[in-house]
C-alpha cells in the first residue's frame, strides 16, 4: 500500500521565501509542464473535491495520519484548458477554514507530507513529481529524497521558496533506489510558521528510452487523429550492440482512456512480433473527439503479461479528431471572371456531411443559393456561378455541417473584368463607367483644354491657382491597370518629377521631362500600369518599359494631376482616365493606345534591333555587316590574331 502521512514535526531546514496566502475564493492554477518520459509506476490524484480530511471541524486538528490511494479524477499533468483545483470553501460561512484548498491535502505548522513508496526495484532510477500548492504566509519547501548520494552525510534535496499566487509548483527529484520500500518527504518547515498543500505525485521509472517499445507513432501526445489509425512503434535495443532484440517474442499493447489506471487490471491486445524493427496494431472501435493512452509491452522468450521478463513501455497519448467539419484550405480572396463566363469557387475540407454556400449582404439575412439558372453546386464544394454578370459581383462563403459545430469559409470576392472608373473630362468630373465614382475637386472652380480628338481635357497650368482632384473608392482592388493620355505644358513646366496620377503606392508621371520612354515633351503619350497582386508593368505609347516584382500596390485615395502630398503639380492636360479592376495582358494594353493613336506600336523592346523598328530583318543585319572586321584592341597586331 502507499502511504501519505501528515506530520507536525520538525523536519530538515527548507529553503525560505516570501509567497502569497491563498486565497479563500479563487482556485489553484495547473503549472505548465510535468515530464512523461520514463516508465510510470505510480499516478497518485489527491485532488478530489468530494472528499474531506478527516477531523474537519471546528478546531481543525491538522496533526493526523491521512491515506489517499485514489486512482480517479484528473491526472495533474494533463488537465483539462483552464482546469484548476478548486478552493470549495467560503471564507465568510467558515473563517476557520478559510485557507484550506479542499482538494489537497495540507501539511501542520513547521510540518511535513511524507509519501511512503513501494515496490520499488533496488538499483533503479526513480523520478518524482509532486504538485504542491501555496503555503501559509512565509513559504517555501524542500524535496527529501530517500538517499545521499552525494556523499555529504545529508539526504539529497532540491528547494522551492514556494508558490505565488494562485498557481501550483512542480518540484521533481530523481534518485536510485536502495530498497523496495522508501519515503520521500515534502517539507514546509521554514522554523517561522509555515504550512503548505500537496496536490498529487506521479512516479517514474527512468530507464532509456531504446531499452523499451519506442519512438511511437502518432507521437506522444499527437492530436486530432483519425479514429481508423494505425499504432507503430520501434521495439527495444539491445543496449550492448544498439540493435533490435532477438528475444522479443510478441507485444502486449494497452489502449485505453483512463490516464490513472494502471496496465494491471486491463487486459492488452496481443501483437506477434513483426520480425523487423517497426511493429503496428490498429485499434479499433476509437471515439471522436476523445483522449486515448497506449503503452507497449514487450514478451521476452514467450514471457506472459505482466512476467517479470517481460518489458514494461512508457504510456503515450494520442486524441481524436473532434469530428467537427474543418475547412483545410480556403477559397481564393479575388475571382476575376469575364462577363458571361462561369465563375467557380472551390476550397477543401475533411469531416463535412453537408454544404450551403451564401451570397453576403450584411451578414445577418444573407441569402441561401440554389441550384438553377444562376447557380449550380450550392450544396456542394465547388460554387459555380453561371453567365456571370455585373449583378453577381459580391462576396460568396460556404457553411459546413458534420458531426460538431457547423464551420464556415472565408468570403470570396467575385469580380466581373471590367472598366472600374473612365473619365473623359468632356466639360465635367464625372465618372462614365457603372461604378460612378465621379472625382471631387478642392476648390469650386476648374479649367478644362483642348483634349484628344478635340474634345476637352483637364487642364493645370503654371499661372493658375490649380485644383487638386481626387476620388475614394468604397472597394479595394488586389489587382488593376491603371492608364491615361498626358500632355505637359513645355520643358521648363517639368520639374525633377511630376506625378500624373497617384494613389499613394504608385505614382505614374514625368521624371526630368520623360516618361515611359517618351521624349516628346508636348506631345500626347499614352501611360499604363497593370498590377496583377504580384508583378508591376509600366507602359509607354504601348510599349512594355519596365517590371517590377517588389511592388506592394492598394487603391485608396487617388489623386489625378497631383501627387496626395500635394507638393507637386503636372502642369499640362489630362485625358482619357481608365481604370480596370483587373490586370490587362500587355497586347490589351497596346490595342489601347492603338485605338487612339492608330498605327502599330512595339509590344517590348527587341535585342539587336539596331534601326528600332521592333523587328529584325536585313537592315539591321547590313549595320552589323558594315561593322565586320572592326577592332579596337590594342596594340593593333592582336586583332589579326
Amino acid at each position: 500500500m502507499k502511504k501519505l502521512l501528515i506530520l507536525t514535526l520538525l523536519g530538515f531546514a527548507a529553503t525560505t521565501g516570501l509567497c502569497s496566502t491563498f486565497s479563500s475564493d479563487g482556485n489553484l492554477d495547473f503549472p505548465d509542464e510535468v515530464f512523461t518520459d520514463g516508465i510510470l509506476v505510480q499516478a497518485e490524484n489527491l485532488g478530489n473535491p468530494t472528499k474531506t480530511l478527516a477531523g474537519m471541524g471546528g478546531d481543525f486538528p491538522w496533526a493526523a495520519y491521512y491515506t489517499n490511494t485514489t486512482q480517479n479524477g484528473v491526472w495533474f499533468d494533463d488537465p483539462v484548458d483552464g482546469a484548476k483545483y478548486d478552493n470549495s470553501y467560503d471564507a465568510e460561512a467558515n473563517d476557520v477554514v478559510k485557507n484550506v484548498i479542499s482538494s489537497g491535502l495540507q501539511s501542520g505548522w513547521n510540518g511535513s507530507v511524507t509519501i511512503t513508496l513501494e515496490d520499488l526495484e533496488a538499483g533503479s532510477d526513480y523520478r518524482i513529481q509532486v504538485l504542491v500548492g501555496p503555503s501559509w504566509s512565509w513559504c517555501g519547501y524542500d524535496l527529501i529524497l530517500p538517499v545521499d548520494e552525494d556523499g555529504n552525510s545529508f539526504l539529497d534535496s532540491g528547494g522551492n521558496d514556494g508558490a505565488t499566487g494562485a498557481t501550483a509548483d512542480i518540484i521533481r527529484g530523481t534518485w536510485t533506489a536502495q530498497a523496495a520500500e522508501e519515503t520521500v518527504e515534502i517539507d514546509f518547515n521554514d522554523g517561522d510558521g509555515s504550512q503548505g498543500f500537496v496536490m498529487g505525485f506521479v512516479l517514474h521509472k527512468m530507464v532509456p528510452e531504446t531499452s523499451t517499445a519506442h519512438n511511437p507513432a502518432p507521437e506522444n501526445g499527437a492530436a486530432n487523429q483519425e479514429t481508423d489509425l494505425t499504432l507503430s512503434w520501434s521495439k527495444a535495443l539491445d543496449q550492448e550492440t544498439s540493435l533490435p532484440r532477438t528475444d522479443i517474442t510478441d507485444h502486449f499493447v494497452y489502449v485505453h482512456t483512463e490516464p490513472n489506471m494502471p496496465a494491471g487490471g486491463l487486459t492488452p491486445t496481443t501483437v506477434a512480433d513483426s520480425g523487423g524493427t517497426f511493429t503496428t496494431y490498429s485499434p479499433s472501435g476509437l471515439s471522436l473527439n476523445t483522449d486515448y493512452y497506449w503503452r507497449v509491452d514487450e514478451s521476452v522468450n514467450g514471457s506472459a503479461a505482466g512476467d517479470p521478463e517481460t518489458i514494461t513501455g512508457p504510456w503515450w497519448k494520442f486524441t481524436t479528431k473532434s469530428g467537427a467539419p474543418t475547412v483545410t484550405m480556403q477559397p481564393e480572396p479575388r475571382y476575376y471572371t469575364a462577363p458571361g463566363d462561369d465563375t467557380a469557387i472551390t476550397f477543401e475540407h475533411k469531416d463535412v456531411t453537408s454544404f450551403q454556400w451564401y451570397k453576403y449582404v450584411d451578414g445577418v439575412s444573407d441569402t441561401a443559393l440554389s441550384d438553377g439558372a444562376d447557380y449550380a453546386g450550392t450544396t456542394t464544394d465547388t460554387l459555380t456561378i453561371l453567365d456571370t454578370q455585373l449583378a453577381d459581383e459580391g462576396d460568396y462563403y460556404c457553411v459546413i455541417s458534420g458531426n460538431g459545430p457547423d464551420a464556415q469559409t472565408n468570403n470570396a470576392k467575385v469580380w466581373t473584368e471590367r472598366l472600374w472608373a473612365y473619365y473623359q473630362f468632356e466639360g465635367d468630373l464625372t465618372d462614365s463607367s457603372l461604378s460612378g465614382y465621379d472625382l471631387t475637386a478642392s476648390q469650386p472652380t476648374y479649367q478644362f483644354g483642348t483634349g484628344l480628338g478635340g474634345g476637352s481635357a483637364l487642364e493645370t497650368t503654371l499661372e493658375g491657382d490649380n485644383a487638386t482632384y481626387y476620388f475614394d473608392p468604397t472597394e479595394t482592388l488586389d489587382q488593376y491597370t491603371v492608364m491615361m493620355w498626358a500632355k505637359a505644358a513645355d520643358a521648363e513646366a517639368i520639374g525633377d518629377y511630376d506625378a500624373v496620377i497617384n494613389n499613394g503606392d504608385f505614382q505614374l508621371g514625368y521624371y526630368n521631362g520623360d516618361v515611359a520612354g517618351v521624349e516628346e515633351i508636348s506631345e500626347w503619350f499614352h501611360v499604363a500600369l497593370v498590377y496583377d497582386g504580384e508583378f508591376s508593368r509600366v507602359f509607354g505609347n504601348g510599349t512594355l518599359n519596365n517590371e517590377n516584382e517588389n511592388f506592394e500596390g492598394d487603391f485608396e485615395k487617388i489623386q489625378i494631376l497631383h501627387n496626395r502630398a500635394e507638393s507637386n503639380t503636372f502642369i499640362g492636360l489630362a485625358d482619357e482616365v481608365k481604370i480596370y479592376n483587373y490586370a490587362l495582358s500587355d497586347e490589351e494594353i497596346a490595342q489601347e493606345y492603338i485605338d487612339v493613336a492608330g498605327g502599330t506600336t512595339c509590344l517590348y523592346p527587341i535585342q539587336y534591333d539596331v534601326n528600332g523598328d521592333c523587328k529584325i530583318t536585313l537592315v539591321d543585319f547590313v549595320q552589323y555587316a558594315l561593322e565586320w572586321n572592326n577592332c579596337g584592341l590594342y596594340p593593333a597586331s592582336a586583332c589579326s590574331e
